[in-house]
């Protein structure tokens, strides 16, 4: 971790008495990942997480410091140097171009741009442990500084290859249990008395049910609650080299042999020159009348 921010933290937080649970409180960052961070198992956090802690730590230039995000006087007479078209700049006896000044004052500013974050790689959780207070991991996995992520899941099978997510990818995950209908979502689902594994779904909120929901329709839905249990919402992913021809021909194979299903009923409504529009303002007054009369509705 850079500028020993850990051992920073950990001083900060003991002059002031707080026990980590107590600073998680204060804070309102979860005592797991203080505690990752003063033990340096987790990269630099963001200024945005750094405030939440100065807050009830009282110390922001110094935690701000530890954590690379202010530059020094030095820094700040080059940035000024490169500004000012009047002086000339070399770098190797050649004369900077100005957009070589202007890329260079940029990371002098902003030297966090060029930094990576390292997230840990989810596998078995063990039961009834948040998912932030693991202490074995999978391994871990470098994701660019801009990022504000907890953890990654690698995609294992070809559950979500319509959203185009494949089995080798890592989904970059933040920590919550909850999500909106449509989040892409890890998911804990018991595998036994003692341990969990996470799966990547879309959570969708339908008809009265959640239920996780594949992107691949060879696959069925999953109620939510029992063995299932939201734990992290997808942010962002990576993959690691290029999507192979068969992935595409793959999922269109799928999606054809789901399409035949339909065809037989398409060909019928079209002989009697029925457009979509017509059928569906015919059977969604239809299907909304059923699911009243499932709930006992009038």
């Amino acid at each position: 971790m850079d500028n020993n921010f850990g051992e920073t933290l950990r001083e900060l937080r003991e002059s002031k008495g707080f026990t980590v649970n107590q600073l998680a409180i204060k804070s309102g960052v979860s005592a797991a990942h203080i505690s990752r961070l003063e033990n340096e198992r987790r990269s630099v956090p963001k200024p945005k997480t750094i405030k939440k802690l100065a807050k009830a730590l009282g110390n922001l230039d110094k935690l701000m410091e530890a954590a690379g995000h202010l530059i020094n006087k030095k820094q700040v007479d080059i940035i000024d140097a490169l500004a000012n078209e009047d002086t000339e700049v070399l770098a190797g006896g050649q004369l900077l171009t100005p957009d070589q000044r202007l890329a260079i004052a940029r990371a002098l500013d902003n030297p966090s741009m060029f930094k990576k974050n390292t997230i840990p790689i989810l596998g078995k959780v063990p039961a009834g442990i948040p998912i932030m207070a693991i202490d074995e991991w999978d391994g871990e996995l470098e994701i660019p500084s801009d990022i504000e992520a907890d953890f990654a899941l690698q995609v294992r099978g070809d559950s979500m290859i319509g959203a185009g997510i494949h089995d080798g990818d890592y989904a970059i995950c933040r920590e919550a249990y909850g999500a909106n209908s449509g989040d892409i979502v890890v998911a804990l689902e018991d595998v036994g008395p003692e341990y969990s594994r996470g799966t990547l779904k879309y959570y969708i909120q339908e008809n009265g049910r959640d239920v996780l929901r594949a992107a691949n329709p060879s696959y069925e839905d999953i109620p939510l609650g029992g063995n299932h249990r939201i734990t992290g919402i997808m942010i962002g992913l990576i993959r690691m080299g290029s999507t192979p021809l068969s992935y595409y021909r793959e999922y269109i194979a799928i999606r054809d042999y789901h399409l035949k299903k339909w065809n037989d009923v398409i060909e019928e409504l079209a002989k009697y020159g029925m457009e979509p529009s017509a059928v569906k303002q015919i059977l969604v007054p239809q299907l909304e009348y059923l699911n009243r009369i499932a709930k006992g509705e009038k």
